[in-house]
């Protein structure tokens, strides 16, 4: 009689092809995850760079600078940063200065806080991809 030839992966082969997947997927995933949060940091720095603008034409006209985010509506600037990852606030303004800060909506355990002032970037550093 004669033998017929299976065809087909056997179970070990099965096991190691799943075993390296996973291994790539254990790397793949973080580095992804870091990269997402890396890009939604950039959404608040942009929307902060754009606050700072404004506040500077803000000041231009008026003598100090602007103490809540409505007053910077006619510039582009609102309550949420462009994508809406962030929240924007104003901590505290004068003639002299202010502080501006990006609040994520989501969960964020290096940056609870994005921060930038008249000079520029402030706060964690790190935040702002240094």
């Amino acid at each position: 009689m004669p033998r017929k030839l299976q065809t087909g992966f056997t179970l070990v082969e099965l096991i190691i092809v799943v075993a390296i997947i996973s291994i790539l997927a254990s790397i793949a995933i973080p580095a992804y995850n870091d990269y997402v949060t890396v890009s939604k940091r950039s959404d608040a720095q942009a929307s902060l760079m754009a606050l700072a603008i404004a506040q500077e034409k803000y000041r231009a006209t008026s003598a100090s600078y602007a103490t809540v985010i409505g007053d910077l509506n006619s510039y582009g600037v609102t309550a949420d940063s462009e994508s809406g990852y962030f929240t924007l606030g104003i901590s505290s303004a004068s003639s002299s200065g202010f502080e501006a800060t990006a609040s994520p909506n989501h969960s964020d355990s290096e940056c609870s806080s994005i921060d930038i002032n008249q000079d520029g970037p402030t706060g964690t550093l790190s935040c702002w991809g240094r």
